[in-house]
């Protein structure tokens, strides 16, 4: 009983969590029909410069604490209020080198413009830092719901924000004041939704961290992976088949990204109440894996199988290149998948370094053949290498 309990939470929590992505990307692409009528192709692409670079250095700066949170069978204040302060100089370091590099960044991108956006965006990150400790709870708890109305609530003021300004500011500096409307109100809604207040304390440091820098150091070794690929690929091949590259690429992901992913975030919370509950995590991986062989699977065979038509309505004969990725990479999408779930169980269990030795291992061999195939095969080299690193990653 205690199984199927932690199984149907589970679900509920990946519908959840499958409803705000799906309502994000309607908001995502409403605002987007609206914005791209005010505003130019600079204006958003100076914007990006800003999001990645600052969004790397958050990126690099990230203890993953919440993981070390889910993981533990009993938490008190000390446990919380460690994670809360390692979350706030976490914030403080990624805001103090975003400002630090912001002129060499302008400087060496030739546009001065870089520097008060990529400050403000560094503000951004950290309202992000200093968000209520205590709403891992509802994740710990399977409390979704909430979580949901977290992350849309934010997100549904800073698509409005985004369409008033513009009619009347068409500027590129709504993006960022909807990014920082959307950081702000998930800030303040993170205090209302959930009642505990969090004070600065490292008592726990040192286990806590112990397991966070392993997930941290997997997740540098993951970042670097996506960052390296569309590098390769362009220097080795041109523009125009780069493009197909990170298209193709990402129309075979839809499956992992828009389901996967939510699942995901259900099954290490379930799988932490399994463990702690004293039930099988074995069992819990086989229901998991029962649930994605149901829906997921399907999916990804037939994205793969239906991957002519696919690409010609939604890209056009311009595309039509991008047509055997989505084959293949496709279909290879249905053996990681497998990996998702695995993954999950390896973090519950504490094997974070274990983690961290296999990623390293895997962007060890995926690098060399990425480059050797795709020097000697062109795009569909490309496709093989992709397709044979995901069935070693698995």
């Amino acid at each position: 009983m205690v199984e199927e309990s932690i199984a149907a939470k589970a679900a509920r929590g990946a519908g959840w969590v499958f409803a705000w992505r799906m309502i994000t990307r309607v908001l995502g692409l409403a605002s987007t029909l609206v914005l791209v009528r005010y505003l130019a192709p600079a204006d958003f692409g100076l914007v990006a410069i800003a999001v990645a670079f600052a969004g790397g250095i958050d990126a690099l700066s990230s203890v993953s604490t919440e993981y070390a949170l889910m993981r533990e069978k009993e938490t008190d204040r000390a446990l919380y209020d460690t994670a809360f302060t390692l979350n706030v100089l976490r914030g403080g370091l990624t805001v103090a080198l975003v400002a630090a590099l912001a002129w060499p960044v302008a400087a060496f991108m030739n546009d001065a413009r870089l520097v008060p956006l990529l400050l403000v965006m560094s503000v951004a990150l950290m309202m992000s830092a200093l968000e209520n400790i205590g709403i891992i709870e509802f994740r710990r708890n399977f409390d979704f719901e909430k979580e949901f109305w977290l992350f849309l609530l934010p997100r549904v003021l800073g698509v409005i924000s985004n369409i008033a300004l513009v009619l009347i500011w068409p500027s590129y500096w709504v993006l960022v004041i909807g990014t920082l409307l959307t950081r702000a109100s998930r800030l303040v809604l993170s205090f209302v939704l959930h009642p505990y207040r969090p004070r600065l304390s490292l008592a726990v440091w040192r286990p806590m961290l112990g397991y966070s820098i392993w997930l941290w150091a997997e997740g540098m070794v993951g970042m670097l992976r996506e960052r390296l690929d569309p590098m390769l690929v362009g220097r080795i091949l041109d523009p125009m088949r780069l493009g197909i590259f990170s298209v193709g690429l990402e129309i075979a992901r839809l499956p992992g990204t828009e389901i996967m992913q939510p699942i995901s975030r259900a099954l290490f919370p379930s799988f932490a109440a399994a463990m702690h509950a004293g039930a099988s995590m074995a069992d819990g991986y086989c229901r998991a894996m029962a649930v994605i062989a149901t829906i997921v699977l399907p999916i990804c065979f037939g994205m793969s199988l239906l991957a002519d038509p696919i690409v010609r309505l939604m890209l056009g004969p311009n595309w039509l290149a991008a047509i055997p990725f989505v084959q293949i990479v496709g279909a290879s999408g249905a053996i990681s998948v497998i990996g998702y779930t695995a993954n999950s169980i390896l973090g519950v269990a504490g094997k974070a370094r274990l983690q961290f030795g296999l990623a390293l291992i895997g962007i060890a061999l995926r690098i060399p053949l990425l480059a050797f195939l795709t020097w000697y095969g062109d795009l569909f080299g490309t496709v093989i290498a992709l397709t044979v690193s995901a069935v070693v990653d698995t």
